[in-house]
C-alpha cells in the first residue's frame, strides 16, 4: 500500500477523533473523558509517526522541507502543552472550567487540521513527484514498524500509569 494512503488514514483518525472531543466538550461531559483519552493517544501517535518517519523522510526530498518540519515542531509543541492544559480539566470530573475547555478544544482542533492540510498540500505532491510508486509502498513497512513500536511505548506507558493508580 502507498505510504501517503497511511498517513493520510492516520490523519483523517486524529481529525475524527478532534472534532469527536470537540462535540463533547460542548455537549456534556458524559463521554468527554472517553473522547480525551482516544484522542490524546492517537493524536501522540501521529505526531510520534511524524516526527520519526514523515519529518526524517521529507527532510532529504527537497530544500522548502526545513520550513515545514520547523512548523511540525512547533505545530508539536503548542499540541502538547494545550494537551497538558486539557489534561486535568477533563479527566477529573469537576465541570467548572467547561468554557476553557471549549476554547482550548476548538484551538486545538484547529491547529491540528491548519497542521495536517499544510502537510497534504505541500508534502504529499513532493512525494508522489519525487518517490517512485514502488518506493512509496515499500516505506509502508517501515511507517508500519514504527507505528507498532509506538504503539507498544504508549501501551507500556499506560500500564505504569495504571499500575501506580
Amino acid at each position: 500500500m502507498d505510504i501517503l494512503f497511511l498517513i493520510k488514514a492516520e490523519q483523517d483518525r486524529v481529525l475524527e477523533l478532534a472534532e469527536a472531543f470537540l462535540n463533547a466538550a460542548k455537549e456534556g461531559r458524559e463521554f468527554l473523558s472517553k473522547n480525551f483519552e482516544d484522542f490524546f493517544h492517537q493524536i501522540h501517535l501521529y505526531m510520534g509517526l511524524d516526527e520519526e518517519f514523515l519529518q526524517p523522510e521529507i527532510s532529504e526530498l527537497f530544500d522548502s522541507a526545513i520550513k515545514l518540519i520547523a512548523l511540525g515542531e512547533t505545530t508539536h509543541k503548542q499540541v502538547k502543552k494545550k494537551l497538558q492544559t486539557l489534561k486535568p480539566l477533563v479527566l477529573d470530573g469537576s465541570g467548572g472550567e467547561k468554557k476553557l475547555i471549549i476554547d482550548t478544544a476548538e484551538s486545538l482542533n484547529e491547529e491540528v487540521i491548519s497542521y495536517i492540510q499544510a502537510q497534504q498540500e505541500q508534502i504529499f505532491p513532493r512525494m508522489r513527484e519525487m518517490i517512485p510508486t514502488q518506493e512509496r509502498e515499500d516505506l509502508s513497512d517501515i511507517f508500519l514498524d514504527i507505528k507498532e513500536e509506538l504503539n507498544k511505548l504508549s501501551d507500556k506507558k499506560l500500564s505504569r500509569s495504571e499500575a501506580i493508580i
